[in-house]
């Protein structure tokens, strides 16, 4: 089984998810969004090649079930390490692993 590991700019998104959520909607639903991001995350431990393949070496793209928001992940040794969270009405970004 591998481990999840969020990095930093990832990080940096589900706060910006959080804050954006609070204040459009409510800090309850905010904190309901992160819930269905980190819950289904736990699939990428058991199938860790569930994403499909992108134009970038070993990164790997996935669209959370049932809503839309996409981890871009890599593999590394025992880790799947999450590089970004983003929304699928965004612009991709240019950098996965720096915001």
């Amino acid at each position: 089984m591998k481990n999840i590991v969020w990095l930093n700019a990832a990080k940096l998104d589900l706060i910006d998810i959080q804050a954006y959520y609070s204040e459009k909607a409510s800090p309850k639903i905010a904190v309901q969004l992160l819930q269905r991001i980190f819950q289904p995350s736990s699939l990428l431990t058991e199938q860790p090649l569930i994403g499909s393949p992108t134009m970038d070496d070993d990164i790997l793209e996935w669209v959370i079930p049932n809503l839309n928001y996409t981890l871009p992940y890599q593999i590394k040794g025992d880790d799947i390490e999450i590089l970004r969270v983003f929304h699928q009405s965004q612009k991709k970004p240019n950098k996965w692993e720096e915001k």
